[in-house]
């Protein structure tokens, strides 16, 4: 799993909320990590939503598993990054470490949290659309 090391002085990362089931080889995010890292902007009514209709244990696999790639089909499909600005699990700082890492055609800006598809979705179409 990546985590990235927090170079600025906000506290924006979610591994502290994370807990881990080892033996099941699971992770999930702990409920206070959940509305101060991944939700802060969410309404109540959304948050509420979102707790009812999420998976609450994921495979630690997903992230873990490496992924193979070749130079020639690397860098074929063009890639756009939106960042968030209010994210508080990943800090723009780490966004943008990011994106240069892996250079994008563009790059939108949102001025959001981690959870732009539920507090910004109208502003999320909106960059979509203009990235298609």
């Amino acid at each position: 799993m990546l985590f990235w090391t927090q170079q600025d002085s906000s506290p924006v990362t979610l591994l502290p909320y994370l807990v881990v089931d080892q033996e099941r080889n699971l992770v999930m995010v702990r409920e206070d990590g959940l509305k101060d890292r991944l939700c802060h902007d969410c309404s109540d009514e959304d948050l509420a939503l979102l707790r009812a209709s999420m998976v609450q244990w994921e495979p630690l696999s997903s992230p873990a598993t490496p992924v193979q790639t070749t130079v020639e089909r690397w860098g074929r499909i063009p890639r756009a990054y939106i960042e968030c600005l209010q994210d508080r699990s990943l800090s723009p700082a780490i966004q943008r470490a990011m994106y240069l890492a892996q250079p994008c055609e563009q790059v939108l800006s949102l001025d959001a949290g981690h959870m732009a598809m539920i507090t910004a979705p109208q502003a999320l179409a909106k960059h979509l659309l203009a990235l298609a």
